[in-house]
């Protein structure tokens, strides 16, 4: 008999499995549809208000659904909960939500007539709509492209700047690893643009650390190896770990991976933390906004590091108050 596959797997499995290579839009929908067709979204995670919100926090935008596919999605998830509005459906989808109401026949007859007149004809095949799919796929391409650009500027100039910006005693940095070395949650879900590795071990990240420096460096289980050559090519060397455990299980070829690892890095002789300030190893905290990692690690840092001059590298927002923050949606910027 094959084991039970509780609600919290389930969802662990889409959250994750958006992130690996060779899961497909079949595969993830039979898991939504396992959740929604009575009421286990509500065992998943810390729990939600109601389905909108779950919905909301399933993002399937990565398998470009076709017309065809997306409608009977929509339609099948509004049988299944009545209550899902449409923009939930289509933040699920990755659709306007005005798309998800043509897709649920939803639309006003002003709206009919106004599209029909638009497209010069109807049907789902009519040019209208493989022109508006086209245009959503050409649009974000061109947000990747920029951001990526966005990417090598920023490089090039914290390599120039290294000097304005000043040493730094710690670094904390979460690397967009590219995807040739594992699926990256920022480049898959969130179109998050990626280095390759090669270029992540170029960074003058030696240039702005102090001689006696602590790097704090984030990397999945796959990635052990290459976090700690890029360890090495920074000029650190490493000490020990810490581990964050996420509320649910994901996917993986091995094990179901539910963690991630938190080097630390020693550079020169830096002195190790307080005795009274010392973490627990094993950390569980919910997942951050678009894959950010939670900011319980910051706060836990600064206990440990409470007069250090601090930077956080690929900071995705603002920086975080007594910080200097770098990458691909942050400016370099020094803490005040």
């Amino acid at each position: 008999m094959p084991a039970k596959i509780f609600p919290d797997q389930l969802y662990g499995e889409l959250q994750e499995g958006l992130h690996v290579a060779g899961y497909t839009l079949e595969r993830a929908f039979q898991r939504l549809e396992s959740l929604i067709a009575g009421n286990d979204w509500k065992k998943c995670g810390a729990g939600f208000k109601d389905i909108n919100e779950f919905l909301s926090s399933i993002n399937l935008e990565r398998f470009r659904a076709i017309a065809e596919d997306r409608k009977r999605i929509a339609k099948r998830i509004k049988q299944l909960q009545p209550a899902a509005s449409t923009r939930a459906i289509g933040k699920t989808l990755g659709a306007d939500h005005k798309t998800v109401s043509q897709d649920l026949g939803e639309n006003s007859p002003g709206d009919s007539k106004k599209a029909n007149k638009n497209k010069g004809g109807s049907g789902e095949n009519s040019p209208r709509l493989s022109g508006e799919e086209a245009a959503k796929i050409a649009a974000r391409a061109e947000r990747v492209s920029v951001q990526q650009q966005g990417v090598n500027e920023r490089v090039e100039k914290v390599a120039l700047n290294a000097k304005n910006l000043g040493k730094f005693s710690l670094i904390l940095a979460d690397p967009p690893w590219d995807d040739e070395f594992g699926k990256s949650d920022r480049s898959i879900e969130n179109h998050y643009p990626t280095m390759k590795f090669a270029d992540i071990l170029a960074l003058p990240v030696s240039e702005i650390a102090h001689d006696q420096a602590m790097l704090f460096l984030w990397a999945t289980p796959s990635m052990i190896e290459m976090a700690l050559k890029t360890s090495e090519a920074w000029g650190f060397a490493y000490r020990t770990q810490m581990v964050w455990v996420k509320p649910s299980i994901g996917l993986g070829k091995y094990v179901r991976q539910r963690h991630e690892i938190l080097l630390i890095c020693r550079r020169g002789d830096h002195p190790a933390p307080a005795p009274e300030s010392l973490p627990d190893s094993v950390v569980e905290a919910p997942r951050g906004e678009h894959s950010a990692k939670p900011e319980v690690f910051h706060q836990i840092v600064e206990r440990m590091y409470p007069d250090a001059r601090k930077i956080e590298l690929f900071r995705r927002g603002t920086s975080r108050d007594g910080w200097a923050a770098w990458g691909a949606e942050t400016q370099a910027k020094a803490a005040e």
